[in-house]
C-alpha cells in the first residue's frame, strides 16, 4: 500500500494476521484432536467452524493495524479486508502518540488464536484535538531474540523520539 501511495524512505512496523493465523490453526491442531478424544461428541461442533473461523477474522483483521515512518510522516495501514485503511499524518500536525495496552478485546483473542492477553494500540492525538486508536495486536514489545517481526513497539517509540515527536510509552 506504501509503494502505491508512493510512498518512499520509511520504516514499517508490521502488524501482521499471519501471526494469528498461525495461532489459529496451532489451536485447532491442538485442541480439535485432544477434545475428540476426550469429548466424541464435539464432532457434532464442526459445522460451527466456519462461522467462528469468520468472527475470528473479523476480530484479528480489524485489531492487526501496521505503521511506518518517514522524515515527515506518520501512517496507519490496515491491508486486511474489510478493515482496509491507509491513513496519513504529517509530523507537524501530531500533538503527541501514546504507545499502550488495553484489556478490552483480551478475552476474545485467546479463543480466537491470539495468545497473550493484551492488545498493544497506538493512539494519535492532533494538534486540532482529535484521538485515533489503533490496535496492533501482532506488534510486540522488544523480546530481544524471540520477537515474530523485525520491528517492535520499542523501535517505534525510539524512532518517533528521533523524529521530535512526543511519544508516551506505558509499558512496564
Amino acid at each position: 500500500m506504501l509503494e502505491i501511495q508512493r510512498v518512499r524512505n520509511f520504516t514499517l512496523y508490521e502488524s501482521p494476521i499471519i501471526k494469528w493465523l498461525f495461532f489459529f490453526v496451532a489451536a485447532l491442531m491442538i485442541i480439535i484432536p485432544v477434545g475428540i478424544f476426550f469429548y466424541p461428541p464435539i464432532i457434532l461442533a464442526w459445522k460451527y467452524l466456519p462461522g467462528y473461523f469468520v468472527v475470528a477474522y473479523l476480530i484479528a483483521g480489524f485489531s492487526n493495524n501496521s505503521f511506518a515512518v518517514t522524515a515527515h510522516g506518520f501512517y496507519v495501514i490496515n491491508p486486511n479486508y474489510p478493515f482496509k485503511k491507509f491513513r496519513h499524518s504529517p509530523n507537524f500536525k501530531i500533538k503527541n502518540i501514546r504507545i499502550d495496552q488495553t484489556g478490552t478485546f483480551w478475552w476474545l483473542f485467546f479463543p480466537m488464536g491470539q495468545f497473550g492477553g493484551n492488545c498493544n494500540y497506538v493512539e494519535i492525538t492532533t494538534i486540532e484535538g482529535q484521538r485515533h486508536k489503533f490496535l496492533c495486536a501482532g506488534l510486540d514489545l522488544d523480546a530481544f531474540d524471540e520477537n515474530d517481526t523485525e520491528e517492535t513497539l520499542d523501535t517505534l517509540h525510539d524512532n518517533l523520539k528521533r523524529k521530535n515527536i512526543p511519544v508516551q510509552f506505558n509499558f512496564s
